[in-house]
């Protein structure tokens, strides 16, 4: 499904998007965010929000939360204000705005 509705306003006023394209794998593997995951995925099941329930990953940037979280079988929506971000988690079915 392509990303049809981007999110407005000026992505690089926050962070130059090349910077986040840049560290996108670094940012994947870095205990801070795989912890930050964890935590999320911990307090869905801890009041019972199991997959395949819709949830939308607001700020999706690197995609560490989006991407775990669609392995476990939810339904993801994925909003951020970098393009630049949206078109590297792009893919068939995914829900990108």
């Amino acid at each position: 499904m392509p990303i049809e509705i981007w999110s407005s306003g000026d992505a690089d006023a926050n962070m130059d998007q090349e910077i986040l394209v840049e560290l996108a794998e670094q940012v994947r593997v870095h205990p801070w965010w795989n912890s930050r995951t964890k935590l999320v995925q911990w307090l869905l099941a801890r009041e019972n929000v199991l997959p395949p329930s819709a949830v939308a990953d607001a700020g999706c940037g690197w995609g560490t939360t989006y991407l775990a979280l669609e392995k476990q079988g939810y339904q993801m929506t994925g909003l951020d204000i970098s393009q630049r971000m949206l078109e590297r988690l792009d893919a068939p079915q995914r829900r990108l705005a």
